[in-house]
C-alpha cells in the first residue's frame, strides 16, 4: 500500500475507485479497510483545504462595484497572510 500522504487527488480518487469496485465484489481486507480510510481523511483534508482557500480568495462585489465580503472572511484572509 502507498504512502497516503504524497500522493496527489487523482491517485487518491483512483485508489478510493478501486477499493469501491473491488468491494462490490468482495469483502475488504483488514489492510484495505485501513486504507480505504486513510485516503478518505487525506481527501477529506485535501479538499476542505482547497474550499477553504477558494472562499479566502473570493471578493463579493455588489452592483455598484463596492466590495461586500462577509467581514468573518475578510478577517480569516488577514489572519492568513
Amino acid at each position: 500500500m502507498k504512502d497516503t500522504i504524497n500522493m496527489s487527488m487523482g491517485e487518491i480518487i483512483a485508489n478510493i475507485n478501486e477499493l469501491v469496485a473491488i468491494k462490490k465484489t468482495r469483502e475488504l481486507t483488514k489492510e484495505e479497510n485501513i486504507f480505504r480510510e486513510a485516503l478518505k481523511k487525506v481527501y477529506i483534508s485535501n479538499f476542505r483545504a482547497g474550499l477553504e482557500q477558494q472562499i479566502l480568495n473570493t471578493k463579493v462585489v455588489n452592483k455598484k462595484g463596492e466590495d461586500i465580503t462577509p467581514k468573518k472572511i475578510k478577517e480569516v484572509r488577514n489572519e492568513h497572510k
